[in-house]
């Protein structure tokens, strides 16, 4: 019987294809990384953080390029919440120096200017257009549970009631919590090097990884150390 696949398998086998064309490790490590971002992001912030982390949240396109009218959206990875609603942090991880992308850039510093009220609505009307309306209600009890939206009372039982299609008008009547649309944008990356004030690195993540009990916390600490080294820079191991 061969031995139980441990934690430290399965970051093996991401050191290992990390290196090969076209893998993706960000997209791979994230969910990893994303149970310890709450914690990373108070201490570097030195602010308390909202537990909620959500990831891939959408931005409505067009609220980025006026010009070109749509119900389509631009997702940033992860998204956090100061507690007192002052601050949102908008958080992309970057596995690879060279996945830095300046369209990416430009529409997370656009969305500091346009602000979170205007970045909610825009959810609300891509949520009422989209076909996976029973998915865009579970963002939205994130949104509901981090403080940011208040939710009708009965969105879930219109929401999973049985009929061919969800109505789109469940989100009608969700209201915006007045604290957090006045709250401030802060866009921070999370990559192998800090390359700007805005960064934070692979080896700051680390050493707060190390203080914090677990074997997922300190064998994801000991492996971004690794992914400091760029992928394919030296051959393969034997």
């Amino acid at each position: 019987m061969p031995a139980p696949i441990t934690i430290a398998d399965v970051f093996t086998q991401l050191d290992r294809w990390r290196h090969l064309p076209s893998y993706q490790l960000e997209r791979r490590a994230d969910i990893y990384i994303a149970l310890f971002l709450d914690t990373f992001v108070a201490a570097a912030e030195q602010t308390p953080i909202h537990p909620v982390v959500i990831p891939e949240f959408p931005i409505k396109r067009d609220l980025i390029w006026p010009e070109k009218p749509t119900n389509k959206s631009v997702k940033v990875d992860c998204v956090l919440f100061s507690q007192d609603k002052t601050k949102v942090y908008f958080i992309e991880l970057k596995t690879d120096a060279d996945s830095r992308r300046k369209a990416q850039d430009d529409y997370l510093a656009r969305s500091t200017e346009i602000g979170f009220r205007a970045i909610l609505e825009g959810l609300l009307i891509v949520a009422k257009h989209s076909l996976a309306v029973r998915k865009y209600y579970h963002l939205l009890t994130h949104l509901s549970q981090a403080g940011v939206l208040t939710l009708p009372p009965d969105i879930e039982a219109r929401a999973f009631e049985r009929q061919p299609t969800v109505p789109h008008d469940i989100f009608d009547t969700v209201a915006i919590d007045s604290a957090t649309a006045a709250s401030s944008i802060v866009v921070r990356y999370l990559e192998p090097r800090a390359t700007s004030s805005q960064s934070y690195s692979f080896s700051q993540l680390a050493d707060h990884l190390r203080g914090l009990p677990g074997d997922l916390a300190q064998t994801l600490a000991n492996h971004l150390e690794k992914w400091t080294t760029p992928a394919a820079a030296q051959p393969p191991a034997k």
